[in-house]
């Protein structure tokens, strides 16, 4: 039972991880994580961007959301 509750649970909706290139605190710990997604799981690297996505690129974040919900509404 505790080697069960110490795995990481496997996430079922789909996701895009929008990370910025110029991330200094998370970018190599945010890689390589689609085997814990069952769903669609996208990684998008920012170029220029660094930790704060929403306030470097609020574009970049507004469209991604946009584009999950209509994938999502239309799959």
């Amino acid at each position: 039972m505790e080697r069960r509750l110490a795995e990481p649970p496997a996430i079922g909706v789909p996701t895009i991880m929008l990370q910025g290139a110029e991330d200094r605190d998370n970018l190599p710990i945010s890689e390589n994580k689609e085997q814990y997604f069952t769903s669609r799981y996208e990684r998008h690297l920012l170029p220029g961007v660094g930790h704060f996505v929403p306030r470097e690129a609020p574009k970049a974040l507004v469209d991604a959301i946009k584009n999950l919900v209509y994938r999502s509404s239309t799959a």
